[in-house]
């Protein structure tokens, strides 16, 4: 059997190779999104921070306690909240905590790996377990999740998601009052869909789960998800109404049914390719697949129809439950992500944190299936220091051979986490600055609007005016619609002191959308084109959206003052 470092103690060797390949992301800034989730966001500084996440969406609106957006995660916000009142505005707290939780779910990935593949009546499932739990810690498909503070929901509703599922079967082999039982799944599962509407995924595992390894939970879980499911939806629909996530100026929120179905085959490619060769990552990817092209359409398609039976086939020669279980769990979790119902982007890295588990899981429940001759090398390989044994170990040809072969298969084992580590730490200096990730990764995808215009507004920020213009420019082409590049070109134009331009990419940012920025910025170039009265009456009625809005009410009394 290979003796892994902390081998009694597998947290431990988590905790510290953790720490050690995510320590870069601690010292990394608030990038993107973190600046409207924390920096920007007045909701999560005052005493009634829960109130005001558990009652909006997730963005904050005009500088104001008012947390707006389709999206229902209000878990989310309460993070934030309380590691603001620990940490204020110092990006090291808060992935300090996101680290710590990644951490946390790893353990737990090891711990039901464990169990699970002791199901199966593996050879040493410790062994499994912890390789697969540390392939999960170390691979940069993760790092958009943990290194990334926006998307904190990836981690809390995977935390909650592996806490539901380990304590059924925990809880299935010990007596537990039915009160208890119904308490405790349904507070978990709750917390899971607060935290992410993916968090649903947590029923439909726990209820497969159940029904092959857990039957006598399947009554209290079952009672359990339907008491966390109408709470939830109730307040849901309470707080932000009918409104449709899925609704928005994206691309693929756009697309069609049948576009988004031809574009699927080239998604699931996306995440099996930068699984296993995790080369080109990126974020805000937008693409789509317009024509059916033997590159973007019927290769992908030949590849996952090609998967899809090879996980048929398995599942039958296996016969194992514990690999149908892995297999529900990553297509499950995967489909969720694959646009069937429209998400603002194609793929996202962080989007496939889940799903990996599940993923890692199938590959190694079928690892044992082949010839009698590989099973009974693999069991030679595995077998325990517990396991009664003819032979005294290492001694004759045979004995030396496995242990060469033991040897040999450690190297490859370190091998492969190193390298996934190594990779993973140099995916984290793309993030060390705003403008090093949005360079980098335009590079990348060079078709990404947002991309465009977060380079554009790194580069304004340090001077570069006409380089700024330029991504500018390019972003508002890539996506006319969007309201931010036109109001960070009127910026431009204002800049330079061509008002009549500024004033004309402002009031095109407004016809797009409600971007408080471009209300306020065309209230005031209206005053500094002397239009006293017309700057005064829009500043008044843009009140009426922004309400408490302090540049706008700033713009009412210097025109009111210049009138005078």
């Amino acid at each position: 059997m290979i003796r892994w470092p902390f081998q009694k103690y597998p947290w431990l060797l988590i905790f510290a190779f953790g720490l050690i390949v995510y320590s870069k992301a601690l010292f990394n800034p608030f990038v993107w999104d973190d600046q409207e989730l924390i920096v920007n966001n007045a909701s999560i500084k005052t005493s009634s921070f829960i109130s005001y996440a558990i009652s909006g969406g997730n963005f904050n609106s005009g500088g104001l306690r008012i947390l707006t957006g389709n999206y229902y995660k209000p878990l989310m916000s309460i993070t934030y909240g309380i590691n603001y009142r620990i940490w204020g505005l110092s990006s090291f707290g808060y992935h300090l905590f996101q680290i710590f939780l990644h951490l946390i779910n790893t353990v737990l990935v090891f711990y039901l790996f464990k169990k699970l593949f002791r199901f199966s009546k593996y050879q040493a499932s410790h062994n499994l377990a912890l390789i697969g739990s540390l392939v999960f810690l170390v691979h940069p498909l993760g790092v958009e999740a943990v290194g990334y503070i926006a998307a904190t929901q990836e981690v809390l509703y995977t935390f909650f998601t592996l806490s539901t599922l380990s304590l059924i079967l925990f809880l299935d082999t010990r007596r537990v009052t039915h009160f208890w039982q119904i308490l405790i799944f349904s507070s978990l599962i709750f917390l899971s869909l607060l935290s992410k509407e993916s968090g649903l995924i947590v029923i439909l595992l726990g209820l497969i789960l159940c029904l092959l390894l857990a039957r006598k939970t399947l009554l209290f879980f079952f009672f359990s998800s339907i008491a966390a499911t109408v709470f939830y939806v109730w307040l849901r629909f309470h707080f932000l109404g009918f409104s449709l996530p899925w609704k928005g100026i994206f691309p693929m929120m756009n697309a069609s049914l049948s576009q988004r179905l031809i574009t699927l085959p080239k998604e699931f490619t996306y995440y099996l390719s930068n699984f296993f060769y995790p080369q080109n990552l990126a974020i805000s990817q937008h693409w789509l697949v317009t024509e059916l092209t033997f590159k973007d359409f019927y290769f992908p398609l030949i590849l996952l129809i090609v998967f899809i039976a090879l996980i048929f086939f398995l599942a039958v020669k296996l016969k194992s439950k514990v690999f149908v279980f892995f297999a529900l769990w990553f297509f499950g979790s995967l489909l969720m992500v694959l646009n069937i119902i429209p998400l603002d982007m194609t793929v996202a890295d962080r989007w496939f944190y889940f799903p990996m588990i599940g993923l890692l899981g199938m590959i190694i429940s079928s690892s044992f299936w082949g010839p009698a001759s590989w099973r009974g090398l693999q069991n030679r390989f595995w077998t325990s220091p517990s396991t009664p044994s003819s032979r005294p170990r290492g001694s004759g040809p045979r004995g030396q051979n496995d242990e060469k072969l033991k040897m040999l298969f450690t190297l490859v084992i370190i091998s492969l986490l190193l390298l996934l580590s190594f990779r993973t730490y140099l995916r984290l200096f793309d993030w060390q600055s705003p403008f090093s990730l949005y360079s980098h990764d335009a590079k990348i995808n060079p078709g990404a609007f947002d991309l465009e215009n977060n380079l554009g507004t790194e580069l304004f920020r340090q001077g570069k005016f006409e380089e700024a213009k330029i991504h500018f420019a390019k972003s508002l082409n890539l996506l006319p619609a969007w309201w931010v590049s036109a109001n960070n070109l009127g910026a431009y134009y204002d800049n330079q002191g061509d008002l009549e331009n500024a004033e004309k990419y402002y009031r095109l940012s407004i016809a797009n959308g409600y971007y408080y920025l471009a209300y306020e910025n065309l209230a005031f170039v209206l005053l500094r084109q002397g239009k006293i009265d017309e700057a005064i009456t829009f500043a008044k009625n843009s009140l009426r959206l922004f309400p408490g809005n302090a540049r706008l009410i700033l713009a009412i009394n210097l025109g009111k003052e210049n009138k005078h």
